[in-house]
């Protein structure tokens, strides 16, 4: 076990989807890999702004079903939120200024992975299995129009 890691950054590249298989080769498992860019912002004490002061980027792996769903949803670019182990593995670069010398990356094997909602225009929700309420899903948010479904029986007391 490495080091837990939690961060946002973004896709730098599309995911890759595969099946390793388990148990002697008798099942498969999903994996889904992708790297992605975590900045550092740090507080300028004299502006209050946040500056970009560096950064890393990252290989980032999911297992399991989750891969399989976030496979349909992650694309170059995405900002998401990452936790996980983060470990380092060494290897030979094979094409840019690097080529033929060995390099670190930063591997974090992610226990959670959570799409952060910026450039997102709309959100459609899948019904739920066994409920037919009108909060149980299929509920959408229209982020150009503010179209907020509103249908909920449990409104907060004033």
């Amino acid at each position: 076990m490495g080091n837990y890691f939690a961060g946002e950054g973004n896709l730098g590249s599309a995911p890759t989807l595969s099946y390793v298989p388990i148990k002697n080769g008798t099942e498969q498992k999903a994996v889904l890999k992708f790297s992605a860019r975590f900045n550092v912002d740090k507080l300028n004490q004299a502006t209050g702004e946040y500056e970009d002061s560096g950064g890393f980027w990252g290989k980032v792996e999911i297992w399991g079903k989750r891969a399989e769903i976030f496979n349909d949803h992650l694309v170059k670019g995405c900002r998401v939120y990452v936790a996980g182990s983060m470990s380092q593995e060494t290897y030979t670069a094979t094409k840019g200024v690097h080529a033929g010398q060995e390099q670190t990356a930063n591997v974090i094997s992610a226990d959670v992975v959570a799409i952060v909602p910026l450039g997102i225009e709309k959100i459609i929700y899948a019904e739920r299995k066994g409920q037919s309420n009108g909060n149980a899903g299929g509920d959408s948010f229209d982020y150009a129009n503010q179209n907020i479904p509103h249908n909920y029986e449990d409104e907060i007391p004033e």
